[in-house]
């Protein structure tokens, strides 16, 4: 079996960019891969964010808003929630 990939998507309030990068995930051929997606737990879209927890390759990962972290500190924990072997940037 092929290396997992992990693709790594933090979002905030961006709900049709975060639907095409789901879309684009989606797509691609590489049969090995999941797609973790952080939100913070007052985003508005949390509900429709929630919905792709059905689909068999995409994780969503619920963060506390307080303490308030910066970018990077969100996609560190995106990427210790990583199960890949590799792992890439999904915006």
């Amino acid at each position: 079996m092929s290396a997992l990939v992990s693709c790594l998507c933090v979002t905030r309030n961006r709900l049709p960019l975060l639907q095409r990068a789901v879309e684009c995930f989606r797509e691609q051929t590489y049969p090995n891969k999941e797609l973790v997606i952080l939100c913070e737990d007052n985003n508005p879209a949390l509900p429709q964010i929630r919905q792709y927890e059905c689909l068999n390759d995409v994780r969503v990962i619920v963060q506390p808003v307080e303490p308030k972290l910066t970018l990077g500190e969100l996609r560190n924990i995106s990427i210790r929630a990583a199960k890949g072997q590799y792992i890439c940037q999904w915006d």
